[in-house]
C-alpha cells in the first residue's frame, strides 16, 4: 500500500517494523490507516511505503472419515474465513488427470482406497501452498492430510519449517452414517472410490492408518473434535469456535512502515511535538499485543535510533 504527498525527495527514511497478534490484527489495520494520513499531513513528510505480511503460512488439517463432511465445511471455512482448502484427495485427482509421470500410479493407489506414496502427497500440497502463498493467501485447511503416520513424517521432513500448523479439526461420525452418505455422493461425484466395493478399503484404511494419527494428535492437544452426524448448520457451529481456538496459534502479522522525510530535523520535529498526540489513546488498546523496532536511514547509512516508543 502507498501513500504520498507531493514534495522533493527524501533525505531520511524513518523505518517502523510492527508484529501484531494475529486476533488484532484487523482491528489494529484499521486504527494504523488514518495514523498513517495524520502524519503525512504533517511538516516534512512526503510519503510511506506499507506492506503487510505473514510470516509463514498457518495450517489446520481437517480429518475425519471419508463421508464425515469435510469438504463441506471446508467450503464454508473458505467463503466465510477466508482460508484456502487443500484437498489432498482433489490434488491427488488433479495430477492424475494431468497426465502427470505419476498419474497412473496415484490412479491405482486411489481405486484401491490405498495411501498414495507421501512424496508425492507432500510435494502437491507444498507446491499449492507457496503458490497461493505467493498471491496474498495465508491460512489454510488441508483437509484429507495426514492420513498416515508416514505422511506425517514426509510433513515434518518437507514442512516442519515452512508453515505453522494450528492443530487438527476431526470429524467423526459412524460407518452406518458414512456409508449411505458416500453411496449417495458416488451417484453424481463420478469418482472411481465412491462405490461399495472401495467404500470398505477406504473405511478399513482410515481405520487402521488414519485414527493412530488423530490419537496422536490429541496426545499433544492438537485435536479439536466435531460431531459429523448432524445438519450442516449444527456442525458449523460446532466448527467455529474450535477452529478459533487453533488459529490462536498462528503467527503474528507483520507489517512494515517506511516513511519519508525532508530532513533529519522533520524527524525531530515529530518526536518532539506530535508523537505522544497523534499515537494518543489508540495505541493503548493493543497493549501487549504488538511489539515494533525502529531505525532511521539515510541513502547511505542508519544515522540514528528514535526514543523507545510504540509507534
Amino acid at each position: 500500500t502507498r501513500f504520498a504527498k507531493m514534495a522533493a525527495d527524501a533525505q531520511v527514511v524513518y523505518e517502523v517494523n510492527l508484529a501484531i497478534d494475529r486476533d488484532a490484527a484487523d482491528e489494529f489495520g484499521t486504527w494504523l490507516t488514518p495514523h498513517i494520513s495524520e502524519l503525512l499531513a504533517l511538516p516534512g513528510f512526503i510519503n510511506c511505503e506499507w506492506t503487510e505480511r505473514a510470516t509463514k503460512p498457518f495450517v489446520v488439517f481437517v480429518l475425519g472419515g471419508p463421508g464425515a463432511g469435510k469438504g463441506t465445511q471446508c467450503a464454508r471455512i473458505v467463503e466465510e474465513k477466508g482460508y484456502a482448502h487443500l484437498s489432498a484427495g482433489d490434488l491427488l485427482r488433479a495430477e492424475r488427470n494431468s497426465g502427470s509421470p505419476d498419474a497412473e500410479l496415484i490412479n491405482n493407489y486411489i481405486a484401491e482406497g490405498k495411501i498414495v506414496p507421501v512424496e508425492i502427497t507432500v510435494k502437491l500440497i507444498k507446491r499449492a501452498i507457496d503458490e497461493a502463498f505467493k498471491t496474498g493467501t495465508t491460512r489454510f485447511a488441508v483437509d484429507g492430510f495426514p492420513r498416515s503416520f508416514s505422511n506425517w513424517a514426509g510433513w515434518v521432513e518437507e514442512m516442519s519449517n515452512e508453515c505453522i500448523v494450528g492443530g487438527c479439526l476431526f470429524f467423526d461420525a459412524p460407518d452406518d452414517v458414512l456409508i449411505p452418505r458416500i453411496i449417495e455422493r458416488g451417484r453424481s461425484s463420478g469418482r472411481i472410490d465412491d462405490n461399495e466395493a472401495a467404500i470398505q478399503k477406504r473405511l478399513n484404511t482410515y481405520r487402521t492408518e488414519t485414527m493412530p494419527v488423530v490419537e496422536m494428535f490429541r496426545g499433544r492437544g492438537m485435536v479439536r473434535e466435531i460431531d459429523g452426524t448432524p445438519p450442516q448448520e449444527e456442525v458449523w457451529a460446532q466448527l467455529v469456535p474450535l477452529l478459533e481456538e487453533l488459529e490462536a496459534k498462528a503467527e503474528p502479522v507483520c507489517w512494515t512502515c517506511s516513511y519519508r522525510l525532508e530532513n533529519q530535523a522533520a524527524l525531530d520535529a515529530y518526536f518532539n511535538e506530535h508523537a505522544a498526540r497523534l499515537r494518543g489513546d489508540g495505541i493503548a488498546r493493543f497493549s501487549g499485543r504488538f511489539t515494533a523496532s525502529r531505525r532511521v536511514l539515510t541513502s547511505r547509512s542508519t544515522i540514528a535510533r528514535p526514543p523507545d516508543a510504540s509507534e
